[in-house]
Protein backbone atom coordinates (compact mmCIF):
# COMPACT_ATOMS: atom_id res chain seq x y z
CA UNK A 1 0.00 0.00 0.00
CA UNK A 2 3.20 2.22 1.18
CA UNK A 3 4.70 1.58 -2.64
CA UNK A 4 1.28 2.45 -4.23
CA UNK A 5 1.07 5.93 -2.38
CA UNK A 6 4.76 6.92 -3.36
CA UNK A 7 4.01 5.45 -7.17
CA UNK A 8 1.17 8.13 -6.99
CA UNK A 9 2.85 11.06 -5.43
CA UNK A 10 5.81 10.43 -7.93
CA UNK A 11 2.92 10.37 -10.50
CA UNK A 12 2.02 14.15 -9.10
CA UNK A 13 5.50 15.68 -9.21
CA UNK A 14 5.48 14.05 -12.90
CA UNK A 15 2.52 16.40 -13.38
CA UNK A 16 3.27 19.19 -11.98
CA UNK A 17 6.81 19.28 -13.39
CA UNK A 18 6.14 18.56 -16.75
CA UNK A 19 3.21 20.80 -17.49
CA UNK A 20 5.49 23.72 -15.74
CA UNK A 21 8.23 22.86 -18.05
CA UNK A 22 5.54 23.24 -20.48
CA UNK A 23 4.31 26.21 -19.63
CA UNK A 24 7.42 28.13 -19.55
CA UNK A 25 8.69 26.17 -23.31
CA UNK A 26 5.35 28.11 -24.60
CA UNK A 27 6.07 31.23 -23.32
CA UNK A 28 10.27 30.92 -24.35
CA UNK A 29 8.66 30.09 -27.81
CA UNK A 30 6.28 33.35 -28.09
CA UNK A 31 9.15 35.25 -27.50
CA UNK A 32 11.38 33.52 -29.36
CA UNK A 33 9.48 33.94 -32.21
CA UNK A 34 8.26 37.70 -31.95
CA UNK A 35 12.38 38.34 -31.56
CA UNK A 36 12.79 36.54 -34.92
CA UNK A 37 9.72 38.35 -36.23
CA UNK A 38 11.44 41.73 -35.28
CA UNK A 39 14.94 41.04 -35.53
CA UNK A 40 15.05 39.19 -38.40
CA UNK A 41 18.51 39.43 -39.99
CA UNK A 42 19.30 37.31 -36.94
CA UNK A 43 18.96 34.41 -39.34
CA UNK A 44 22.50 35.13 -41.14
CA UNK A 45 23.48 33.77 -37.50
CA UNK A 46 21.92 30.46 -37.99
CA UNK A 47 24.83 28.43 -39.19
CA UNK A 48 26.96 29.46 -36.04
CA UNK A 49 23.98 28.44 -33.88
CA UNK A 50 23.98 25.09 -35.97
CA UNK A 51 27.61 25.05 -34.98
CA UNK A 52 27.13 25.49 -31.46
CA UNK A 53 24.24 22.72 -31.42
CA UNK A 54 26.86 20.50 -33.38
CA UNK A 55 29.70 21.22 -31.22
CA UNK A 56 27.59 20.55 -27.98
CA UNK A 57 25.59 17.50 -29.16
CA UNK A 58 29.01 15.84 -30.32
CA UNK A 59 30.50 16.13 -26.17
CA UNK A 60 27.46 14.64 -25.11
CA UNK A 61 25.61 13.25 -27.73
CA UNK A 62 26.37 9.75 -26.69
CA UNK A 63 24.46 10.25 -22.95
CA UNK A 64 21.63 12.03 -25.40
CA UNK A 65 19.06 9.60 -26.79
CA UNK A 66 16.95 10.52 -29.95
CA UNK A 67 13.53 11.64 -30.14
CA UNK A 68 13.19 7.90 -32.10
CA UNK A 69 15.10 6.18 -29.89
CA UNK A 70 13.36 7.20 -26.51
CA UNK A 71 10.02 5.76 -28.59
CA UNK A 72 11.40 2.64 -29.18
CA UNK A 73 13.23 2.10 -25.51
CA UNK A 74 10.00 3.01 -23.48
CA UNK A 75 9.30 -0.47 -23.09
CA UNK A 76 12.70 -1.45 -22.16
CA UNK A 77 13.23 -1.91 -18.55
CA UNK A 78 16.90 -0.47 -18.01
CA UNK A 79 16.96 2.11 -20.75
CA UNK A 80 17.98 5.56 -18.73
CA UNK A 81 17.01 8.90 -19.93
CA UNK A 82 19.29 11.47 -19.05
CA UNK A 83 18.42 14.81 -17.42
CA UNK A 84 20.55 16.32 -19.30
CA UNK A 85 18.05 15.36 -22.55
CA UNK A 86 15.29 17.62 -21.62
CA UNK A 87 17.67 20.98 -20.56
CA UNK A 88 19.54 20.32 -24.00
CA UNK A 89 16.17 20.27 -26.16
CA UNK A 90 14.67 22.65 -24.24
CA UNK A 91 17.48 25.57 -24.76
CA UNK A 92 18.11 24.24 -28.42
CA UNK A 93 14.79 24.26 -29.55
CA UNK A 94 14.44 27.87 -28.24
CA UNK A 95 17.32 28.97 -29.99
CA UNK A 96 16.44 27.69 -33.12
CA UNK A 97 13.35 29.47 -33.15
CA UNK A 98 15.42 32.49 -31.92
CA UNK A 99 17.46 32.85 -34.97
CA UNK A 100 14.90 31.47 -37.63
CA UNK A 101 14.95 27.65 -37.87
CA UNK A 102 11.71 26.04 -39.53
CA UNK A 103 11.79 23.21 -36.30
CA UNK A 104 8.64 22.28 -34.65
CA UNK A 105 8.36 21.30 -30.43
CA UNK A 106 7.00 18.15 -30.38
CA UNK A 107 10.38 16.31 -30.02
CA UNK A 108 10.98 18.75 -26.99
CA UNK A 109 7.79 17.91 -25.75
CA UNK A 110 8.59 14.12 -25.93
CA UNK A 111 12.30 14.29 -24.68
CA UNK A 112 11.86 16.72 -22.19
CA UNK A 113 8.42 14.93 -20.86
CA UNK A 114 10.34 11.52 -20.68
CA UNK A 115 13.75 12.62 -19.25
CA UNK A 116 11.27 13.89 -16.12
CA UNK A 117 9.23 11.18 -15.87
CA UNK A 118 12.20 9.10 -15.65
CA UNK A 119 14.21 11.44 -13.65
CA UNK A 120 11.38 10.56 -10.62
CA UNK A 121 10.72 7.12 -11.01
CA UNK A 122 14.57 6.43 -10.84
CA UNK A 123 14.42 9.03 -7.56
CA UNK A 124 11.64 7.29 -5.96
CA UNK A 125 12.48 3.55 -7.04
CA UNK A 126 16.17 4.06 -5.15
CA UNK A 127 14.20 5.31 -2.08
CA UNK A 128 11.63 3.10 -1.79
CA UNK A 129 12.72 -0.20 -3.46
CA UNK A 130 9.65 -2.29 -5.00
CA UNK A 131 7.22 0.49 -6.62
CA UNK A 132 4.50 -0.33 -8.12
CA UNK A 133 4.42 1.71 -10.93
CA UNK A 134 7.13 0.35 -13.76
CA UNK A 135 9.21 2.52 -15.53
CA UNK A 136 7.07 2.13 -18.65
CA UNK A 137 4.15 3.83 -17.27
CA UNK A 138 5.98 6.50 -15.86
CA UNK A 139 7.45 7.35 -19.39
CA UNK A 140 4.40 6.81 -21.16
CA UNK A 141 2.66 9.28 -18.45
CA UNK A 142 5.81 11.67 -19.49
CA UNK A 143 4.88 11.64 -23.20
CA UNK A 144 1.48 12.22 -22.72
CA UNK A 145 1.99 15.12 -20.19
CA UNK A 146 4.42 16.95 -22.48
CA UNK A 147 2.55 16.52 -25.68
CA UNK A 148 -0.96 17.29 -24.13
CA UNK A 149 0.50 20.32 -22.04
CA UNK A 150 2.27 21.43 -25.39
CA UNK A 151 0.06 21.20 -27.71
CA UNK A 152 -3.20 21.74 -25.94
CA UNK A 153 -4.68 18.75 -26.26
CA UNK A 154 -4.93 16.56 -23.60
CA UNK A 155 -7.06 14.09 -24.91
CA UNK A 156 -4.51 13.55 -28.11
CA UNK A 157 -1.67 13.14 -25.65
CA UNK A 158 -3.37 10.52 -23.98
CA UNK A 159 -3.92 8.42 -27.02
CA UNK A 160 -0.13 9.79 -28.56
CA UNK A 161 1.42 7.76 -25.58
CA UNK A 162 0.21 4.68 -26.80
CA UNK A 163 0.12 4.96 -29.80
CA UNK A 164 2.98 6.12 -31.00
CA UNK A 165 5.47 4.34 -29.54
CA UNK A 166 6.30 0.46 -32.18
CA UNK A 167 4.40 -1.84 -30.20
CA UNK A 168 1.95 -4.41 -32.17
CA UNK A 169 -0.65 -4.01 -29.75
CA UNK A 170 -1.98 -0.92 -27.62
CA UNK A 171 -1.00 -1.00 -23.84
CA UNK A 172 -4.25 -0.40 -22.51
CA UNK A 173 -3.56 -0.94 -19.44
CA UNK A 174 -1.43 2.38 -19.10
CA UNK A 175 -5.05 4.59 -19.99
CA UNK A 176 -6.01 5.46 -16.59
CA UNK A 177 -2.16 7.15 -15.68
CA UNK A 178 -1.92 8.73 -19.31
CA UNK A 179 -5.27 10.11 -19.09
CA UNK A 180 -4.71 11.51 -15.59
CA UNK A 181 -1.11 12.58 -16.74
CA UNK A 182 -1.78 14.03 -19.45
CA UNK A 183 -5.00 16.35 -18.46
CA UNK A 184 -2.80 17.26 -15.04
CA UNK A 185 -0.34 18.67 -17.37
CA UNK A 186 -2.40 20.43 -19.94
CA UNK A 187 -4.42 21.83 -16.55
CA UNK A 188 -1.00 23.04 -14.42
CA UNK A 189 0.43 24.82 -17.65
CA UNK A 190 -3.40 26.24 -18.43
CA UNK A 191 -2.88 27.75 -14.62
CA UNK A 192 0.76 28.78 -15.08
CA UNK A 193 -0.57 31.10 -18.00
CA UNK A 194 0.09 29.04 -21.00
CA UNK A 195 -2.11 29.81 -24.32
CA UNK A 196 -3.02 28.00 -27.33
CA UNK A 197 -4.22 28.66 -30.59
CA UNK A 198 -8.01 28.85 -31.61
CA UNK A 199 -9.12 27.74 -34.13
CA UNK A 200 -12.37 27.93 -36.03
CA UNK A 201 -15.17 26.02 -35.88
CA UNK A 202 -15.24 23.01 -38.83
CA UNK A 203 -17.87 23.48 -40.97
CA UNK A 204 -19.56 19.80 -41.11
CA UNK A 205 -21.02 19.31 -44.66
CA UNK A 206 -23.60 17.03 -45.45
CA UNK A 207 -22.58 13.18 -45.84
CA UNK A 208 -22.43 11.76 -48.95
CA UNK A 209 -20.78 8.94 -50.83
CA UNK A 210 -19.04 11.86 -53.18
CA UNK A 211 -17.80 13.93 -50.32
CA UNK A 212 -16.18 10.23 -48.39
CA UNK A 213 -14.25 10.12 -51.78
CA UNK A 214 -12.75 13.69 -51.66
CA UNK A 215 -11.74 12.53 -47.96
CA UNK A 216 -10.15 9.47 -49.60
CA UNK A 217 -8.05 11.82 -52.25
CA UNK A 218 -7.59 14.75 -49.37
CA UNK A 219 -6.07 11.43 -47.56
CA UNK A 220 -3.75 9.94 -50.74
CA UNK A 221 -2.43 13.50 -51.28
CA UNK A 222 -1.55 14.45 -47.75
CA UNK A 223 0.32 10.59 -47.24
CA UNK A 224 1.86 11.17 -50.48
CA UNK A 225 3.26 14.92 -49.03
CA UNK A 226 4.42 12.53 -46.07
CA UNK A 227 6.04 10.17 -48.08
CA UNK A 228 8.03 13.04 -49.64
CA UNK A 229 8.98 14.96 -46.92
CA UNK A 230 9.90 11.46 -44.96
CA UNK A 231 11.95 10.28 -47.73
CA UNK A 232 13.57 13.58 -48.50
CA UNK A 233 14.63 14.60 -44.65
CA UNK A 234 15.90 10.17 -44.36
CA UNK A 235 17.65 11.27 -47.10
CA UNK A 236 19.11 14.16 -46.47
CA UNK A 237 20.40 12.76 -43.12
CA UNK A 238 22.40 10.18 -44.48
CA UNK A 239 23.95 12.52 -47.01
CA UNK A 240 25.04 14.57 -44.39
CA UNK A 241 26.49 11.17 -42.07
CA UNK A 242 29.24 11.60 -45.17
CA UNK A 243 30.74 14.25 -43.31
CA UNK A 244 33.26 12.81 -40.73
CA UNK A 245 32.36 15.75 -38.81
CA UNK A 246 29.14 15.67 -37.10
CA UNK A 247 29.31 19.08 -35.31
CA UNK A 248 29.51 20.71 -38.97
CA UNK A 249 26.24 18.91 -39.85
CA UNK A 250 23.75 21.76 -38.35
CA UNK A 251 25.72 24.75 -39.58
CA UNK A 252 25.66 23.47 -42.80
CA UNK A 253 22.05 23.38 -42.77
CA UNK A 254 21.34 26.83 -41.09
CA UNK A 255 24.15 27.95 -43.93
CA UNK A 256 21.55 26.74 -46.56
CA UNK A 257 18.28 28.29 -44.76
CA UNK A 258 19.84 31.74 -43.74
CA UNK A 259 20.72 31.93 -47.88
CA UNK A 260 17.30 31.05 -48.66
CA UNK A 261 15.54 33.09 -46.26
CA UNK A 262 18.11 36.18 -48.01
CA UNK A 263 17.49 34.81 -51.39
CA UNK A 264 13.40 35.11 -50.67
CA UNK A 265 13.73 38.77 -48.95
CA UNK A 266 11.13 37.67 -46.54
CA UNK A 267 10.90 35.02 -43.11
CA UNK A 268 7.47 33.32 -44.20
CA UNK A 269 8.83 29.88 -44.46
CA UNK A 270 10.95 30.48 -41.26
CA UNK A 271 9.67 29.20 -37.65
CA UNK A 272 7.00 26.89 -36.66
CA UNK A 273 4.95 27.86 -39.21
CA UNK A 274 1.81 28.87 -36.90
CA UNK A 275 1.70 31.86 -39.07
CA UNK A 276 1.04 29.69 -42.52
CA UNK A 277 -1.82 28.02 -40.46
CA UNK A 278 -3.16 31.12 -39.78
CA UNK A 279 -3.07 32.02 -43.18
CA UNK A 280 -4.64 28.54 -44.59
CA UNK A 281 -7.75 29.40 -42.27
CA UNK A 282 -8.11 32.55 -43.76
CA UNK A 283 -8.01 32.57 -47.12
CA UNK A 284 -4.42 34.13 -47.30
CA UNK A 285 -1.83 30.79 -48.60
CA UNK A 286 -0.02 30.45 -51.65
CA UNK A 287 -0.54 27.73 -53.71
CA UNK A 288 3.24 26.66 -53.49
CA UNK A 289 3.30 27.54 -49.56
CA UNK A 290 3.60 23.60 -49.07
CA UNK A 291 6.42 23.51 -50.86
CA UNK A 292 9.09 25.60 -49.69
CA UNK A 293 7.68 25.70 -46.11
CA UNK A 294 8.75 21.18 -46.57
CA UNK A 295 11.95 22.76 -48.26
CA UNK A 296 12.67 24.58 -45.13
CA UNK A 297 11.80 22.10 -42.51
CA UNK A 298 13.61 18.89 -44.58
CA UNK A 299 17.07 21.34 -44.27
CA UNK A 300 16.48 22.42 -40.98
CA UNK A 301 15.44 19.24 -38.99
CA UNK A 302 17.43 16.84 -41.33
CA UNK A 303 20.51 18.89 -40.75
CA UNK A 304 20.08 18.51 -36.97
CA UNK A 305 18.86 21.96 -35.60
CA UNK A 306 16.41 21.30 -32.99
CA UNK A 307 12.96 21.31 -32.11
CA UNK A 308 10.97 18.31 -34.57
CA UNK A 309 8.66 18.34 -37.69
CA UNK A 310 5.48 18.20 -36.24
CA UNK A 311 4.21 22.28 -36.37
CA UNK A 312 6.23 22.66 -39.80
CA UNK A 313 3.82 19.44 -41.00
CA UNK A 314 0.67 21.15 -39.94
CA UNK A 315 1.64 23.76 -41.65
CA UNK A 316 2.61 22.10 -44.50
CA UNK A 317 -0.70 20.10 -44.35
CA UNK A 318 -3.03 22.92 -44.26
CA UNK A 319 -1.51 25.11 -46.98
CA UNK A 320 -1.53 21.95 -48.73
CA UNK A 321 -5.39 21.09 -47.89
CA UNK A 322 -5.69 24.97 -48.61
CA UNK A 323 -4.12 24.49 -52.30
CA UNK A 324 -6.37 21.09 -52.81
CA UNK A 325 -9.19 22.37 -51.88
CA UNK A 326 -10.52 24.19 -55.15
CA UNK A 327 -9.44 20.87 -57.20
CA UNK A 328 -12.32 18.47 -54.93
CA UNK A 329 -14.83 21.27 -54.52
CA UNK A 330 -14.33 21.54 -50.98
CA UNK A 331 -14.03 24.90 -48.60
CA UNK A 332 -11.09 26.16 -47.94
CA UNK A 333 -11.15 26.11 -44.27
CA UNK A 334 -12.65 22.53 -43.99
CA UNK A 335 -9.36 21.29 -46.35
CA UNK A 336 -7.17 23.33 -44.45
CA UNK A 337 -8.55 21.84 -41.27
CA UNK A 338 -8.11 18.09 -42.25
CA UNK A 339 -4.83 18.90 -43.92
CA UNK A 340 -3.59 20.38 -41.01
CA UNK A 341 -3.46 16.45 -39.24
CA UNK A 342 -3.32 14.50 -42.25
CA UNK A 343 0.03 14.53 -42.85
CA UNK A 344 1.81 14.97 -39.49
CA UNK A 345 -0.59 12.03 -38.25
CA UNK A 346 0.45 9.87 -41.20
CA UNK A 347 4.03 10.73 -41.10
CA UNK A 348 4.01 9.90 -37.25
CA UNK A 349 2.05 6.87 -37.86
CA UNK A 350 -0.39 8.17 -35.75
CA UNK A 351 -3.87 8.52 -37.24
CA UNK A 352 -6.10 7.84 -34.28
CA UNK A 353 -3.70 10.84 -32.58
CA UNK A 354 -4.78 12.87 -35.13
CA UNK A 355 -8.38 12.30 -35.71
CA UNK A 356 -9.01 12.99 -31.99
CA UNK A 357 -6.38 15.69 -31.96
CA UNK A 358 -8.63 17.30 -34.59
CA UNK A 359 -11.67 17.11 -32.55
CA UNK A 360 -10.37 18.87 -29.73
CA UNK A 361 -9.17 21.95 -32.17
CA UNK A 362 -11.84 21.78 -34.55
CA UNK A 363 -14.73 20.25 -32.95
CA UNK A 364 -16.70 16.59 -32.53
CA UNK A 365 -17.49 16.96 -36.61
CA UNK A 366 -14.04 16.61 -37.80
CA UNK A 367 -13.32 13.65 -36.32
CA UNK A 368 -14.70 10.84 -38.57
CA UNK A 369 -13.73 12.80 -41.85
CA UNK A 370 -10.03 13.38 -39.95
CA UNK A 371 -9.69 9.65 -39.56
CA UNK A 372 -10.38 9.07 -42.82
CA UNK A 373 -7.74 11.11 -43.96
CA UNK A 374 -5.10 10.30 -41.36
CA UNK A 375 -6.10 6.82 -41.94
CA UNK A 376 -5.91 6.86 -45.86
CA UNK A 377 -2.87 9.20 -45.74
CA UNK A 378 -0.85 6.24 -43.49
CA UNK A 379 -1.76 3.86 -45.60
CA UNK A 380 -0.14 5.72 -48.57
CA UNK A 381 3.19 6.24 -46.49
CA UNK A 382 3.82 2.57 -45.56
CA UNK A 383 6.30 1.70 -43.61
CA UNK A 384 8.68 4.54 -43.10
CA UNK A 385 7.84 7.50 -40.60
CA UNK A 386 9.63 10.09 -38.73
CA UNK A 387 9.92 8.42 -35.74
CA UNK A 388 11.93 5.43 -37.17
CA UNK A 389 15.13 4.32 -36.28
CA UNK A 390 17.87 4.70 -39.45
CA UNK A 391 21.01 4.07 -37.31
Amino acid sequence: MTAILFGLLCLVFVILTVGSVSALFLYCLQEASAFFLAHDSVVLLLPVLGLVTGFAYYLFGKKIPSTQKILHRVEESQALIPFLTALFIFVFTVLSQVFGASTGRESTAVQFGAALAEFWWDLFEKKLQGLRFSRQAFIRCGLAAGFGAVFGVPWAGTLFALEVTPSQRWPIRFLPLCWISSFGAHWTALALGAHHKVYPSFVALNWSFVLILKWLCLGVAMGLMAKIFVIAIQGLERLLRRIPFSWLRPAIGGLVVALLTVAFKETRYNGLGTNLINEAMTNGIRNFDFAWKSLFTILSSGSGLKGGEVTPLMAIGSSLGFALASWLSLPTLYAASLGLVGVFASSAHIPWTGALMAWELFGFEAFLPSFVVCWSARRVLGLQGLFAVND
